[in-house]
């Protein structure tokens, strides 16, 4: 049995998995509660499916693009579960799962897209060739304005995708591009569980110690303002 986990955004994903089908998982919102909420979901979804920690083969994390501190606990639990368990560690792109949500329904090329803060996107490329996702640009921040500068192809825009970027796709690529928003309905962790199992039945695992998130920039981190009363002591000082 394989765990699936994703804290690539507010919404937490976690899901068990026996084969590419057989996958039971639910998501919630998390509101920034990710290090509180995390293990007592997967305590419960084990009970909800009759199981324990020991019946796990194979942990699957999400690696992201998507929020710092979501990203940085649901690897950090994934690696701890690996090492503790000594199961094989599997990472999956965000952005690939939410491409491969459109898996058999398109050849077109597909690019997913969370909002990055900034004005800013991460992006990536995909299309299913074959019954396999294949990724023809890799993952990067980059905004609209110059994802329409870079690439001349007609896109399916799919992922986190709000109701103003998606305003800011239609005015830039034309109102007829197509944007498929992941549906609220899905379980974003299912489709990173089916692309790792995958991996998993051709032994294909990641090294627990150099797996790392696709932070894509560093976190946005300010200088702690200086204490006044400390600058007004030192001051008086310089005075005497």
């Amino acid at each position: 049995m394989q765990l699936t986990i994703d804290t690539s955004s507010q919404k937490i994903g976690i899901a068990l998995s026996r084969d590419e089908r057989n996958i039971t998982g639910y998501s919630w919102l998390s509101q920034e509660n990710h290090t509180r909420e995390l293990t007592p979901g997967i305590i419960k979804l084990l009970k909800e499916n009759n199981a324990n920690i020991q019946d796990i083969n194979c942990i699957i994390i999400a690696r992201g693009p998507g929020s710092f501190n979501g990203l940085r606990v649901g690897m950090s639990v994934a690696k701890g579960l690996a090492l503790a368990l000594n199961v094989p560690l599997i990472g999956i792109s965000t952005l690939a799962a939410e491409a491969y949500a459109l898996a058999g329904t398109t050849t077109s090329l597909v690019c997913p897209l969370h909002e990055a803060g900034r004005g800013e996107i991460a992006a990536a490329i995909f299309q299913m060739e074959k019954a396999s996702l294949q990724q023809f640009r890799e993952e990067h921040i980059t905004t609209v304005e110059q994802l329409h500068l870079e690439e001349n192809s007609n896109f399916i825009f799919c992922g986190e995708i709000t109701a103003k970027l998606a305003g800011q796709i239609k005015n830039i690529f034309g109102n007829n591009t197509q944007i498929t928003p992941l549906p609220d309905s899905v379980c974003r962790a299912t489709l990173i569980a089916q692309l790792g199992w995958q991996r998993f039945k051709n032994n294909d695992y990641d090294n627990p110690t150099t797996l790392q998130p696709l932070y894509l920039r560093r976190p946005p981190i300010t200088r702690p303002k200086a204490d006044k009363r400390i600058i007004m002591q030192i001051k008086s000082s310089e005075e005497e």
